[in-house]
């Protein structure tokens, strides 16, 4: 038995159909991740929302490199430019529209980080001025200390003046 090969065209539709699905199943995935975002914000665990950005980060990076590969398959098969930018049209503002979620889950843990930080200085803040107030107290019950041994110092040799 001879090996048959398959027509030229065929292999290309197939391999294009294999292109189409792989980015249709990219862009299905960016869908799924990008709907998490409003609950994941509203749960505000910073870890979270970071792992939820850098996932987003990747599928847009695989999402553009398919991209890319099919524009390069759409071009070799000798579609004209205009059209083969046309169908990256829907795709493109796909990852416009991420990048923007990225930069503002960038911008709530940029803010997120601030508040931290204000917190943070606000109970150092606490805590010197319970450490002078302690301080203080210190001191002035020292003082007070010094004052009646002082008080009694004199009461003491005033006794002893008038018994002479």
């Amino acid at each position: 038995m001879g090996y048959v090969s398959e027509n030229p065209q065929k292999i290309t539709d197939k391999m294009e159909k294999k292109s189409d699905n792989f980015i249709d199943t990219e862009r299905q995935l960016l869908k799924l991740t990008r709907s998490k975002t409003k609950a994941i914000l509203e749960k505000g665990n910073l870890d979270k929302i970071i792992r939820h950005k850098e996932a987003l980060g990747k599928i847009v990076k695989e999402l553009e490199e398919l991209k890319i590969q099919g524009e390069k398959d759409k071009l070799q098969d000798g579609e004209a430019i205009e059209d083969v930018q046309k169908w990256g049209v829907d795709i493109e503002g796909e990852i416009d529209g991420t990048n923007c979620e990225i930069s503002h889950l960038n911008q709530y843990l940029t803010e997120a980080e601030a508040r931290t930080e204000s917190e943070k200085r606000e109970k150092e803040k606490i805590l010197l001025k319970q450490q002078r107030d302690e301080e203080l107290y210190f001191e002035k019950c020292k003082l007070e200390q010094k004052w009646l041994a002082w008080v009694r110092l004199v009461s003491s040799q005033q006794r002893q003046n008038k018994q002479r």
